[in-house]
Formats: structure tokens, C-alpha cells, sequence
């Protein structure tokens, strides 16, 4: 299966006031979910599985250098 480019709706605001819309994830794999489920932020907080795979799997989110489970944890819900 190939990347999937997106664009949010709202996108996020990074430090600088850049606001970044568009971005490309791949496919999630089994080591993604293991990884993410030794994660501790997991083990702390397990409504945090989700943005910790979604950090591993979006390879690009506008000119962010690096996608964290924090950027991905103050999306808009829109």
C-alpha cells in the first residue's frame, strides 16, 4: 500500500505561527503498534496509543521537521 496525502481543515500552528496544513503518512505496521504499546506514554496515559502510532506513521506535516505525539494531541477535532 502506498502514502496517503492529506490536508486539515484547520492544520496546526506551530511555535513560529505557521500554520501546516498538508502532509503524507504510510501505512501502519504490526512494529508500529508494538512500538507504540511500549511506549510509556502509553503505559501512563493509554488514551495516548493513538497519537503515538499516528507520530510514527505521518512522515511529513507541512514544513514541520519532526511529527511528535504532542503536535498530533492539539489538533483541532474538526
Amino acid at each position: 500500500m502506498d502514502e496517503v496525502e492529506f490536508t486539515l481543515s484547520d492544520g496546526y500552528a506551530g511555535s513560529a505561527g505557521v500554520v501546516h496544513r498538508s502532509g503524507r503518512m504510510r501505512p501502519a505496521t504490526a512494529r508500529d503498534e508494538a512500538r507504540a504499546l511500549s511506549d510509556f506514554r502509553v503505559h501512563l496515559a493509554p488514551g495516548s496509543f493513538l497519537p503515538v502510532v499516528l507520530a510514527r506513521v505521518t512522515e511529513r506535516l507541512g514544513s514541520l521537521e519532526r511529527v511528535d505525539p504532542g503536535v498530533l494531541e492539539r489538533l483541532s477535532a474538526a
